[in-house]
């Protein structure tokens, strides 16, 4: 039997409230009824995958009716020249080898310094993954601002100023966005090898520039994302009790349309709690949840299944 343990779970509704906890890469410990597991070491798997196309590293201006440019030799983090041409930057990574839902430990991004910039920095720049196909960017202006955003972001904040042109040390890597990567890797959809795209949200007043695929590839932004191969992220448990049951049926049903956090039935990690988390969640529960819980009788997975199906009726009905 596979464990799938609820400690990481833990970590990420920290993360989601601005904080980061520490725990231990040794045996981690789950409790399902009376039953205790001891999970094996955590094992680690790390990739790094390099932009490897002028099209997928992009810049949207903003406040020049969002018109694309993916042709610059450079990146401007912030704004064009410092100024008051905010910019949305999409960068996008091929043949991602992560399984679906598996244990992102950390992830980064790491660029290298193209210009030289000091600008104090007075607000922080925003870090989103696309939820979607991750489609190669083009030159339709609001290409980036109109993809489906992860409805969590990470804080990019306290950059220091950029001085030596080809640096490429902690100062021009972003904080760990491994919940982000997260939320990407647990969608329905995601498969292994496929492309994951990332934005970052800039401001005026402030500008690093970094180095893009057209200006030099091999020092074009590189992701890299450190991840547990053999844990899954446990779908639907929202109580951490290591069971997939009808008590987190009774969370997301009191938390449909409202919630935003995975304590509250936001399985899929997308910052709101709808449809697509009632799917993923009868998923697991038809499944057992991976874990020690009793299998549902017939009777049970039908008493789940109509409610979700009132759930969507009266969807639809408050849409209209």
């Amino acid at each position: 039997m596979q464990l799938r343990t609820t400690i990481p779970y833990l970590l990420l509704r920290t993360a989601i409230h601005g904080a980061r906890s520490a725990v231990s890469r040794g045996a981690l410990v789950a409790i399902a009824g009376c039953a205790i597991f001891i999970a094996a070491p955590a094992k680690a798997d790390v990739i790094s995958v390099r932009i490897a196309d002028g099209n997928d590293d992009a810049e949207e201006h903003l406040n020049e009716n969002n018109n694309i440019d993916l042709g610059s030799s450079d990146l401007e983090i912030g704004a064009e020249g410092g100024g008051s041409d905010a910019q949305l930057i999409g960068v996008r990574f091929l043949d991602i080898d992560i399984p679906r839902g598996a244990i992102i430990n950390s992830a980064n991004i790491q660029f290298t310094v193209d210009e030289t910039d000091d600008e104090v920095q007075e607000e922080p720049i925003r870090i989103f993954g696309e939820l979607g196909e991750a489609l190669r960017f083009s030159g339709n202006g609001g290409d980036i601002s109109s993809r489906t955003r992860t409805g969590l972001s990470i804080d990019w904040a306290d950059i220091p100023p950029w001085d030596t042109v080809g640096d490429a040390g902690p100062d021009q890597q972003t904080p760990d966005i491994g919940i982000l990567v997260q939320a990407i890797v647990n969608q329905s959809t995601w498969e292994p090898n496929n492309a994951m795209v990332l934005m970052m949200l800039g401001h005026e007043n402030f500008e690093r520039t970094a180095e893009s695929f057209n200006g030099t590839p091999e020092a074009a932004a590189l992701l890299t994302i450190d991840f547990d191969p053999n844990s899954f992220f446990a779908f639907g448990d929202y109580n951490d009790d290591g069971a997939v049951d009808l008590a987190d049926y009774e969370i997301l049903k009191a938390n449909f349309n409202t919630g935003t956090t995975f304590a509250e039935g936001d399985g899929t990690l997308d910052g709101k709690v709808d449809l697509r988390d009632f799917v993923e969640f009868l998923r697991e529960f038809n499944a057992g949840g991976g874990n020690a819980a009793a299998v549902p009788e017939p009777s049970t997975v039908l008493l789940l299944g109509a409610g979700i199906a009132l759930l969507m009726a009266s969807t639809k009905r408050r849409a209209i």
